[in-house]
């Protein structure tokens, strides 16, 4: 199934998210859309899901006019969305967040849930996208990712033949990345047509096929990945090149100077929670100190103790001097 969007508008007020955006969406690709925040990228695969109304355009679905007034329209036209929201209960059963607003499919005679053929159910969709779950797994011992194929799972319950999926990846680390990696592969595979919007361009040039990049809301082009390389990409997204220009230049160090320039912030011997121990930095004036590591390493941890949002396990912190 092909999806077609031709010179879409969206505005919010005076905001103009969107402005005359195309893209073509084929069976058996997986198509990427990038841009910068605000670039209009969820805006545009809003529109395409019948989440949001475009101003201006059209859209056609296999050739046919296109204009879903709402996500469940869309489904059932064969479109699904995938928010970029976690959006499991995890009081409630794997089997039940999929079919969560169909559970009368499986409704009896009498009005009980077959909860046998609705967890059977649920279980050939995770299997159909080698998701290694099972419905008798607690959510709430599911890490993000498993609960993000939980989401697609969710979405392929009700058949399409188009998949949207928005920054599926954002809070995601990297085993849990990778397992929707595999699980978008695997619909492809399967000849289903995807969009995927996502911040890193790593996980688009892996997985997809072409490219839409928007800037500002506007249309810049459509690039197979393959003749592209990330550089370029860069520069289209902002309309200049990034190699010399992201931050401002440091300045000249004087040669005569022995001091170094004073601690601003101490921390020291710091443990947070069950994240972070024995942690000790010190930021100079005038300095950028980057913290590096995988999502859930402590790093938003150590800020969140460093503004006060978090309690001390033990250790202590200093701002210019004082505890």
């Amino acid at each position: 199934m092909t999806l077609t969007a031709s010179n879409l508008h969206k505005s919010y007020g005076q905001t103009r998210a969107v402005h005359d955006v195309s893209i073509e969406l084929r069976p058996g690709t997986v198509h990427a859309i990038v841009g910068e925040n605000g670039a209009g990228k969820s805006t545009t695969l809003r529109m395409l899901a019948g989440a949001e109304r475009p101003d201006g355009g059209e859209m056609t679905l296999d050739g046919a006019r296109y204009a879903p007034r709402s996500v469940i329209g869309a489904a059932a036209l064969g479109v699904s969305l995938v928010y970029q929201e976690i959006t499991i209960n995890r009081s409630l059963s794997v089997a039940e967040n999929i079919f969560i607003d169909r559970l009368r499919m499986f409704a009896g005679r009498l009005g009980f849930i077959d909860r046998r053929r609705m967890e059977s159910a649920a279980q050939a969709i995770l299997e159909r996208i080698g998701a290694q779950i099972s419905v008798s797994s607690d959510t709430g011992s599911l890490n993000l990712g498993e609960l993000k194929c939980i989401e697609i799972a969710r979405a392929l319950s009700t058949s399409p033949k188009i998949l949207l999926l928005d920054e599926s990846t954002a809070y995601l680390d990297h085993r849990e990345v990778q397992a929707v990696l595999r699980v978008i592969g695997e619909l492809k595979a399967q000849g289903m047509t995807i969009a995927f919007v996502s911040h890193h361009l790593d996980e688009v040039l892996a997985v997809a096929d072409e490219l839409t990049i928007l800037k500002d809301g506007q249309f810049v082009g459509t690039y197979r990945t393959s003749e592209i390389v990330p550089r370029e990409i860069h520069r289209r997204m902002v309309g200049r090149g990034l190699a010399k220009s992201i931050y401002p230049p440091r300045p000249a160090k004087d040669p005569g100077k022995t001091e170094r320039d004073p601690v601003v912030l101490e921390v020291s011997d710091v443990a947070v929670g069950r994240e972070l121990s024995n942690i000790s930095l010190d930021v100079r004036a005038g300095e950028i100190l980057g913290l590096a590591g995988l999502k859930g390493a402590g790093a938003e941890a150590l800020f969140a103790a460093i503004c006060g949002d978090l309690p001390l396990r033990h250790g202590s912190m200093k701002l210019a001097g004082a505890r």
